[in-house]
């Protein structure tokens, strides 16, 4: 694998972005994807609108040598099903820099879904399950495992 490759599967997420005031929000959120781990940005492959991680599957057996960065669908709840498949070199997702984060200048938001987004992909390559992820956020007194994370939407979670 070449080093550019390389250096996209160890990340293991890159953020699908569109920027309505490029002039404006660029380089803060450069700083926000360098500082939650995550110093790159966008291709494109509509996963889950093509039939998700099985068919991924289905479509790459008989070439070992075929890796993946699907996009389209990819959150926070499904980011581990992904990365833990040999297929799939990294994963995309626009759940860390919606328009929203962005137009509302969410630096510090987008930096912490970076990091939430590399914890799983480095808990699902060392074999660790964060595959449990609570529908809501548990009841007071509720107890999690750590690295579980409880998600408040498809597209974000908060790690306990």
């Amino acid at each position: 694998m070449n080093k550019f490759n390389q250096t996209i599967s160890d990340i293991g997420v890159v953020p699908v972005i569109k920027l309505n005031h490029p002039e404006r929000d660029a380089a803060p959120l450069a700083k926000a994807l360098c500082a939650g781990g995550v110093p790159v940005a966008e291709v494109t492959f509509r996963a889950e609108q093509s039939g998700g991680l099985a068919k991924i599957k289905a479509m790459s057996a008989p070439f070992p040598q075929f890796k993946v960065m699907p996009t389209s669908g990819i959150s926070l709840k499904n980011l581990s099903d992904y990365i833990a498949a040999p297929v799939i070199a990294a994963c995309g997702g626009s759940y860390m820099v919606t328009s929203d984060l962005i137009e509302g200048q969410a630096w510090e938001e987008i930096t912490r879904l970076c990091k939430k987004s590399r914890d799983i992909v480095e808990a699902a390559r060392l074999g660790r399950t964060v595959k449990d992820i609570p529908a809501a956020m548990p009841a007071s007194g509720a107890e999690l495992a750590p690295g579980q994370y409880a998600e408040s939407s498809i597209d974000t979670a908060q790690k306990l």
